[in-house]
């Protein structure tokens, strides 16, 4: 008997999941619930779903799925899990977890409760190249692990629900800060962090988002039987690096190391005089040189996590990654930001509460056990004729100072299954911008940015086409 599968979302994420689960033996991908209908018709024209929601809560109580994954913007996730959970459906929620500690708490409570299984997404330690580093450190391989350095960076998100600190809960270190951090975790074990320390700031997208669009991060793993010198982990992630996606992960033992490419180390090198189709994620033109990709939705990781979640559903299986993993990641997160802010490591565990992340970096109120031995750096000055507002700093703009905040959307209308006629030929609604998108968007269903706020390319580039993943889905952060 096939697990039946809904998607919460519609966009790039989502499409992932789609062209995973369709991967995946014993799976059935059977609905998927989009506020914006013209979405949610695309995405049922292009993967042949069968039923079509634009309320993820009809999709729920509608009996046609067993279980759901969750690829919607960074607010919704606790929500849709907690309804999920209570209408008795296993759950996938994509990284990051949640937008505070306190939502982690209830959802993981909520999946308990319910009897029902909460796997965390993190599809970067289902990556084959990245699985084998892993294998190769624990085989031995490179002696004594002390060192991992996960890398992934490039020059933005598309989407303007990432840029809004209040959907998406912080900048580059929520969007991919939680990809380096997991997967330096998962290499040593899971291993307890005993602090952090970290860099960030806003050096490039200073009038798009009061968020960081640079950090490095610093983790101190403890003392283990496997690990008995503990450990370094370096995460350092960029919205602010031209030149495309780069993604790597280094690991250093007493006796060898290994370096994994997964952007550029199984792509071809390309010489094109006209430019051409498509070259690989981020990629901003494919004239000239370029690094064409091939597989990407394998080779990053999606079928093989698909596979996993499927047969924890179908064995009764503990996840690999759980629910309380998500919410580790999501510690490290905010203990990060607020080591950013104050300039000293902070020890694990934090206090749960309510705040996002960013909030830790923009707010302060320093818990105790951040220790001042490491200094605070202050920003240089500017010269008087620079302009303020392009300046770049390691310190964040206060709320106060960037105004205030819009007033939340309206509510969504409750809406049953979209037609299988297309838009013009039914009552589906007008594709919804990010302005008065309701409670239950999804994943990149807002308007894309304009033209003239997507990044710099050459002058001679061809137009990139859109990734096989996603086609006529606005570019987005996995």
């Amino acid at each position: 008997m096939s697990i039946r599968v809904g998607i919460i979302g519609s966009r790039f994420v989502a499409s992932a999941h789609a062209e995973a689960l369709r991967q995946t033996p014993g799976v059935e991908l059977t609905a998927v619930a989009s506020p914006n209908a013209e979405h949610a018709w695309e995405f049922h024209r292009r993967f042949d779903v069968e039923h079509t929601f634009t309320d993820y809560k009809d999709l729920l109580s509608s009996g046609f799925v067993d279980a759901i994954t969750i690829a919607c913007p960074n607010d919704l996730h606790a929500q849709v899990t907690i309804d999920a959970a209570a209408a008795g459906k296993h759950v996938l929620v994509d990284k990051p977890m949640a937008m505070s500690l306190a939502e982690c708490d209830r959802m993981i409570e909520a999946c308990k409760k319910a009897g029902v299984i909460l796997m965390y997404g993190e599809n970067l330690c289902f990556a084959p190249k990245y699985v084998r580093a892993k294998q190769l450190a624990d085989q031995g391989a490179l002696g004594d692990v002390y060192y991992v350095r996960q890398l992934e960076c490039h020059f933005g998100p598309h989407s303007d629900w990432f840029w809004d600190i209040n959907r998406s809960g912080g900048g580059v270190l929520m969007d991919m800060g939680c990809h380096s951090i997991a997967y330096c975790r998962w290499v040593f074990g899971n291993t307890p962090i005993e602090s952090v320390y970290a860099e960030a700031g806003n050096f490039v997208h200073g009038r798009r988002t009061q968020g960081d669009d640079h950090t490095v991060v610093m983790l101190r793993f403890a003392r283990s039987k496997k690990h008995p010198r503990g450990g370094l982990g370096v995460a350092e992630n960029s919205w602010a690096r031209a030149g495309g996606l780069d993604d790597r992960a280094e690991i250093y033992g007493s006796k060898g190391l290994t370096v994994a490419d997964i952007a550029r180390g199984g792509a071809l090198h390309t010489y094109s005089a006209t430019g051409y189709e498509y070259a690989g994620e981020k990629t901003e033109r494919t004239r000239g040189w370029t690094w064409t990709s091939f597989d990407e939705v394998w080779n990053y990781g999606f079928p093989q996590e698909m596979a996993h979640f499927a047969d924890c559903i179908e064995n009764e299986k503990r996840p690999m990654l759980t629910g309380e993993d998500g919410r580790a990641v999501l510690e490290i997160i905010c203990a990060a930001y607020q080591s950013a802010r104050t300039g000293a490591r902070v020890s694990l565990p934090l206090e749960a509460d309510s705040r996002k992340p960013v909030d830790y970096w923009l707010k302060g109120d320093p818990q105790t056990r951040a220790r001042a031995e490491v200094p605070l750096s202050m920003p240089a000055a500017l010269p008087e004729n620079a302009e303020a507002e392009t300046k770049p700093s390691a310190a964040p703009v206060s709320e106060s100072d960037a105004g205030q905040a819009a007033p939340p959307p309206e509510p969504a209308e409750p809406a049953k299954e979209a037609s299988d006629e297309p838009p013009e030929a039914s009552a589906i609604a007008q594709p919804a911008t990010a302005a008065d998108a309701g409670p239950n968007a999804t994943s990149d269903d807002t308007e894309p940015p304009k033209a003239d706020e997507q990044p710099d390319a050459t002058t001679d580039a061809a137009e990139p086409a859109k990734k096989p993943l996603e086609e006529a889905a606005e570019d987005a952060a996995t």
